[in-house]
């Protein structure tokens, strides 16, 4: 007691541990905490693969796999402890007024219902906790209330609405897929639209309908009329063996030889001709414009069949909350921790101190 006395620094030691075990045994309010373990999965199908629950991982034997998305964890957790689900939280279930209640202690509760939202979302942090099981995959929810009500109304209403962002989020992940592949397919279209129209304005103003055509017919015209004239010259040949060159036979042979001559010549011009207004170089123009016109019909179906593919996984893009622990309905305060806070906070009051009268120690023995 004399030492008490003669030093007041171990009476505020004293008085200081013993306040903070009165307030973590007696005056602290009690928390109760609700906890909730759940899984993000995809429900969509993509060929013959399909979401399914990693039992393995579950079970602390591999990583998430599957259906399993650990960007999607993620996601979800920094959602739950965004300040967007804390304002949620508060319209639902009015958590400002519920958290500043003048029943709970003074260091335990929010010191005003007005606070602002930098503040209250502090207070929020410190009764909200979201951790990620980077072995099995899963999220788990803890949420404290001054009753257990709340605390399970908060993880529940936590839960569903961390459903509802995640779903709309893929949504319109999808969505945007699905306009891009339609802005994708509408300029298919109107390619495959002008390359078709350049080829019957070529056909039209060439006045042919597929010039191909029309060379192969005057290629097998020339082909007969030379065969005709290979066969007049070899009459003639032996004509001339025994009659007289200027008698009329020959001359008619001659004459019908000149004629099938300069129907070939006329003939070939058609096909070829060093001025490059031929029928060849329609040909070329024509196989160009058809085969710019054949792709851009083949690539306008393949657009079509990959919009109808998004499509089709636009409407089964939904994330699926698997919950392997509902939230509980807590029945006993586990926080604070009074027996473990009253022994921290003294051991800390002790060291601080020990170490206080160890500097004056250190002083005293340098004065004399």
């Amino acid at each position: 007691m004399k030492n008490l006395r003669k030093k007041p620094s171990l009476w505020l030691a004293t008085f200081v541990a013993m306040a903070s075990i009165a307030y973590w045994g007696v005056i602290a309010s009690p928390r109760y905490v609700s906890e909730s373990h759940v899984m993000m999965q995809s429900t969509s199908i993509t060929g013959q693969q399909q979401s399914q629950v990693d039992l393995s991982g579950i079970l602390g034997n591999g990583g998430p796999s599957g259906g399993i998305a650990r960007p999607d964890q993620l996601l979800l957790k920094a959602y739950l402890t965004s300040v967007d689900m804390m304002q949620k939280l508060n319209s639902e279930l009015n958590l400002r007024k519920h958290y500043s209640n003048t029943d709970i202690d003074i260091i335990s509760r929010m010191w005003s219902e007005d606070l602002s939202n930098e503040w209250f979302y502090r207070y929020y942090l410190r009764r909200v906790e979201v951790t990620f099981d980077d072995a099995s995959g899963i999220l788990i929810v803890k949420t404290q209330g001054f009753t257990p009500e709340i605390a399970q109304a908060i993880n529940s209403f936590m839960l569903l609405e961390g459903e509802r962002y995640m779903n709309a989020v893929a949504q319109k992940i999808a969505l945007d897929q699905v306009g891009f592949l339609q802005g994708q397919a509408d300029r298919a279209a109107k390619r495959n639209l002008e390359a078709r129209q350049s080829l019957v304005s070529y056909q039209n103003a060439k006045g042919l309908a597929s010039p191909e055509t029309t060379a192969e017919n005057i290629a097998s015209i020339i082909s007969s009329l030379e065969s005709k004239l290979a066969e007049l010259r070899a009459k003639k040949k032996v004509m001339s063996s025994y009659i007289n060159p200027n008698s009329p036979s020959i001359i008619e042979v001659d004459f019908n030889i000149s004629a099938l001559e300069s129907q070939i010549e006329q003939e070939q011009r058609r096909l070829t001709s060093k001025s490059g207004k031929t029928l060849n170089k329609s040909v070329e123009e024509y196989q160009r414009l058809q085969l710019a016109a054949e792709f851009a019909q083949e690539m306008y179906k393949n657009t079509l069949a990959t919009l109808e593919r998004g499509k089709l996984q636009a409407a089964s893009q939904l994330k699926k909350l698997t919950v392997i622990q509902t939230p509980t309905f807590p029945q006993y305060p586990l926080e604070p921790r009074r027996i473990f806070n009253s022994f921290v906070y003294l051991v800390f009051i002790l060291l601080i101190t020990g170490i206080f009268h160890l500097i004056a120690a250190i002083i005293r023995d340098h004065k004399d």
